[in-house]
């Protein structure tokens, strides 16, 4: 494995913050495991994403993941699609050594790299796969890394984004806290619960403690550069309500339930109009992506989507910067404190 260590303290944290994470018990508790099914059937009502995907993308040719962590939900695209080889980056060493076991138990030829996405260097027309899967908002040199993904494509090439585009450090916009706590209240007391046992009454955006450093940092500009970079062959925003609704309770949810599932129902309808009449922000997207001369455009109608602007309060920017490197220097205390009491 290639090792590029970065003298940047904040890449620093944020490789920390990754190395130490369990990302399978995070998928297990994770909101998006409510929305999963909901958007496959949106974007693939009468056939699976993985066919659609082999049908288009192109095959035995190189493939690219950047901001990569374990590799889960990559995978299974560079097998589908006999990638040739495959490159790998992430800033953290842990989940590409995770990533490699993984990887190798499907045959996948890949050569990892640990190194700063953002200023990462890409050949021009080489990869006929490109996966982006909640990574892209980790990152600040958000045009850039667009910019250098559509020159990196063949001009057949596909790019999958799965990704957070909502508002900075996930803390929700007034419009988007407004309509969800207007459903979030009327709730029954057993579906505001958080896995701790305590019954929430209020949805309140996730605090800066637990996220990492780099968390959301510029998503509001994921969408623009997209938009100005790529065309979309196929694409949903979503989660602009049922986001903020579950993050915290949806361990409370249980899928094999009736009742549980209307109120899914009704969530997803509404988080759907919401955010067509642009009501409310989206705050995740699922993207089919090729290069804006590709041939595939000749096929699939490009989609083109109309959305409210993304909220993007800057007033406290300095704040955050500042807050956000002393909860920094408060966990690496408690850490060496935690340290020694274990021995």
């Amino acid at each position: 494995m290639e090792k590029h260590p970065s003298n940047n303290k904040k890449i620093q944290e944020e490789a920390s913050h990754y190395d130490n994470k369990n990302m399978d018990d995070h998928r297990k508790s994770s909101w998006s495991r409510l929305a999963s099914s909901y958007v496959r059937k949106s974007l693939y009502p009468n056939s699976d994403r993985e066919l659609f995907i082999s049908k288009i993308g192109p095959q035995n040719t190189p493939g690219l993941t950047l901001a990569c962590g374990d590799m889960k939900a990559e995978a299974k695209y560079f097998k589908l699609l006999k990638c040739s080889k495959v490159d790998a980056f992430d800033v953290s060493r842990e989940s590409l050594s995770r990533a490699e076991k993984r990887c190798k138990e499907l045959g996948l030829n890949i050569k990892y790299s640990t190194t700063d996405v953002n200023n990462v260097s890409l050949p021009k027309k080489y990869y006929g796969l490109v996966i982006m899967s909640h990574a892209f908002h980790h990152l600040e040199k958000i045009e850039y890394i667009a910019k250098q993904i559509a020159e990196s494509m063949l001009p057949n090439g596909i790019f999958i984004l799965h990704d957070y585009v909502g508002p900075r450090c996930i803390q929700f916009s007034p419009q988007q806290l407004n309509y969800a706590n207007k459903f979030f209240k009327g709730l029954p007391a057993a579906l505001r619960t958080e896995p701790s046992g305590k019954i929430l009454n209020e949805v309140h955006p996730p605090l800066r403690w637990g996220l990492s450093i780099n968390e959301a940092i510029q998503s509001p500009k994921i969408l623009a550069s997209v938009q100005s970079n790529f065309s979309c062959i196929k694409g949903l925003l979503y989660g602009g309500l049922m986001h903020p609704v579950l993050e915290r309770v949806s361990g409370s949810f249980d899928l094999a339930d009736l009742n549980h599932n209307e109120i899914l129902d009704k969530l997803w309808a509404l988080d759907r109009k919401l955010i067509d009449d642009c009501e409310i922000e989206p705050n995740f997207c699922e993207f089919i992506l090729v290069r804006k001369d590709s041939d595939l455009c000749k096929i699939h109608p490009v989609k083109h989507f109309k959305y409210r602007p993304i909220y993007a309060d800057d007033r406290y920017d300095w704040l955050m910067e500042s807050c956000s490197k002393e909860i920094w220097r408060l966990r690496k205390i408690i850490e060496k404190q935690q340290a020694l009491i274990n021995r």
